[in-house]
């Protein structure tokens, strides 16, 4: 269990980082979005960390007033009753949110000794430095409900059921055993990577990060079609087959992703565009998807997908640099990519 829910707009981080570190050496367990991985559906992750923290704390600043997620946020802890605000700066915590009480952090310094950061304590529960390691003793035996959920997951028999389950139920009588379906669920499973992209957008990115993989994993756990599609297969065939064996999905997204228009379409409208067939076949196999941008900022809106490749814009994307950052940026990239690899 969370203990507290951080929400904050992403240009306050290194505002927020003392925050964290600051609770953290008091023995928190805190939860902000700096734990994301590529490939995680933030959303869900977001919903279901905030649905299990004991208290959210929401961070509000100029700059931050005009984040839809934090308002959501806080919108979805306010109806918890776990909400604690506090602003950054000058700003004040929007309309819907003004009649409960803000604390004041914009001449905090760090210190743990502050009477802003002791204000803070306080309004989070926190009693002692002791105090917030407190955890809830597990139930002897389960709840009706819980029975009914894990009938429910049995029935189902997929490790994201599973893993729901084990989301909702976290210290309950049958959370052990959901784990353990889950864990001999991913061994069961090839532990292979596929590489999705558009040769006009980004031929040579992908080049890149396969050979990386290749000092990582056997060049066999990898699907790169230009090193690995038998000549006279068709692509389709060749694609699902591939993907059947896989657990994780690089779709490396580019200035041209989406595609030239034709015919005044995008490609990735087309039912039979390759890419949009290698994402969606992901989703349909429930495969892990890793988002990775590069020479572009953001994903596409969700508006100009198709509604079956929309989940895209609510998995965590990396970022690939071919500057100054690309050591780094390939190194957390396969490190996402491979984390579930057998060597």
């Amino acid at each position: 269990m969370t203990d507290i829910f951080i929400g904050y707009a992403r240009v306050d981080r290194k505002r927020v980082l003392p925050l964290v570190r600051g609770l953290e050496a008091l023995g928190a367990n805190i939860w902000w979005d700096a734990e994301l991985t590529p490939g995680q559906d933030f959303a869900q992750e977001i919903e279901t960390r905030i649905q299990h923290a004991r208290r959210v704390l929401i961070l509000w600043s100029k700059e931050g007033m005009a984040s839809h997620w934090l308002r959501a946020e806080a919108g979805m802890a306010l109806g918890m009753h776990t909400l604690v605000q506090a602003t950054l700066d000058d700003a004040r915590p929007p309309l819907e949110f003004s009649a409960l009480p803000s604390l004041d952090l914009a001449g905090w310094k760090g210190e743990l000794q502050a009477v802003e950061f002791r204000q803070l304590l306080d309004a989070l529960d926190i009693e002692s430095p002791g105090a917030i390691s407190q955890r809830d003793v597990p139930r002897a035996t389960a709840t009706r409900e819980e029975v009914a959920a894990w009938a429910i997951a049995q029935a189902t028999n997929t490790p994201a059921a599973y893993d729901a389950f084990v989301d909702q139920y976290p210290r309950g009588e049958f959370a052990d055993e959901a784990q353990r379906r889950i864990a001999t669920a991913g061994a069961a499973k090839d532990s292979n990577i596929f590489i999705s992209y558009r040769r006009g957008d980004s031929r040579a990115v992908a080049r890149l990060i396969y050979e990386h993989l290749k000092q990582k994993v056997s060049p066999d756990r990898l699907f790169f079609d230009v090193a690995s599609i038998p000549p006279g297969r068709l692509f389709r065939d060749h694609i699902r087959d591939r993907l059947i064996k896989c657990s994780t999905v690089i779709v490396i997204i580019g200035p041209d992703w989406i595609g030239r228009k034709w015919l005044f379409a995008a490609r990735i409208n087309s039912p039979d565009d390759f890419v949009r067939m290698e994402v969606e076949e992901a989703f349909r196999l429930g495969l892990r998807v890793i988002p990775v941008l590069t020479d572009i900022q953001h994903l596409p809106r969700a508006g100009r997908l198709p509604p079956s490749l929309r989940r895209l814009c609510d998995i965590q994307a990396a970022s690939l640099d071919l500057g100054s950052s690309y050591d780094t940026d390939i190194e957390l990239l396969t490190a996402a990519a491979t984390d579930s690899v057998r060597a």
